[in-house]
């Protein structure tokens, strides 16, 4: 659940693709989709509050801290993926579902329910695109000592305003495994301000990684963020992907196409435009497709 918060984030930090200028590709839509498929807006984009084409609606947690919902048009849904509940869409019917970083900031049973639903609402042929960071890129990094790949830290929050985001340190006060596991598990780190009761020390760190398999020190460490903060500070990161977990949890939902793309190479010639798609950190990112049969 992505919301204006992030993108105030990212833009601070530099971190989108920004298209000088957005073209209209309508025709496109109307060739491929038709005219049908528009008017009634069947794509779906996950996670992006501040999205907007005309063909599109936006499912994305809309809730105000005092409890209202306000959406920004009709193109609009209010949805909680924590909350585990059936997305308001009709049954075979989205001809593509888009979602980009919102994942990781949901539980593993939350993927699976949200995946399901996608299968669900898809019609046959229909698409969903999702990117999500790559762990094994920060993984590497991190092991490697290569403080260069997390490009964002060193101009982290200049207004000073890092307490806003719940942390008590900008990130380029903290140390690199604490960088680190703040990017996927972020408050089982020290660094945030509220976190979990046993935080997970650079020692600890090392100890955990150094035992177990890497998928499983992953778990390990993601499972020490409680689900009551996660929904407290839902911009924070509380899940991990590689393509190898991701294809699993699309079969698993009942995806029996599924392949891992790349940045603007998506098999919907729709989704191939990069001004609306695959603008959020693509250096850090990766990106799976996944078809219904």
């Amino acid at each position: 659940m992505i919301k204006g918060i992030i993108s105030k984030i990212l833009n601070k930090l530099d971190l989108k693709v920004n298209a000088a200028s957005k073209k209209s590709d309508i025709n496109l839509y109307l060739k491929i989709h038709g005219r049908k498929a528009i008017d009634e807006k069947r794509f779906y984009n996950v996670g992006q509050a501040s999205f907007f084409h005309p063909a599109w609606t936006i499912i994305d947690f809309f809730k105000k801290q005092d409890g209202t919902v306000v959406l920004p048009g009709d193109f609009a849904i209010h949805h909680d993926l924590m909350s585990l509940q059936p997305l308001p869409v009709e049954s075979s019917s989205a001809e593509l579902i888009y979602t980009s970083h919102t994942l990781e900031h949901v539980t593993n049973q939350a993927v699976s329910f949200f995946l399901k639903e996608a299968y669900r609402m898809l019609k046959p042929g229909g698409i969903i695109r999702i990117t999500t960071p790559d762990i094994k890129l920060t993984y590497r990094a991190w092991r490697d000592g290569d403080t260069d790949f997390f490009f964002w830290v060193p101009n982290s929050y200049p207004d000073g305003n890092w307490h806003e985001f719940n942390l008590k340190i900008p990130l380029r006060e903290a140390t690199l495994t604490q960088v680190f596991l703040e990017d996927f598990a972020s408050t089982a780190s020290e660094i945030t301000d509220i976190g979990a009761e046993q935080r997970i020390s650079d020692e600890e760190m090392y100890r955990i990684f150094s035992s177990m398999k890497m998928e499983d020190a992953l778990d390990y460490c993601i499972n020490r963020c409680p689900v009551e903060l996660q929904q407290r500070f839902p911009y924070h990161h509380m899940n991990w992907f590689t393509e190898e977990k991701m294809g699993s949890m699309l079969n698993n939902a009942g995806f029996q196409e599924v392949y891992s793309s790349r940045w603007g190479q998506s098999r919907s010639a729709v989704m191939r435009n990069t001004d609306y798609f695959d603008t959020n950190t693509p250096r850090l990112s990766m990106y799976m497709e996944a078809v219904k049969q």
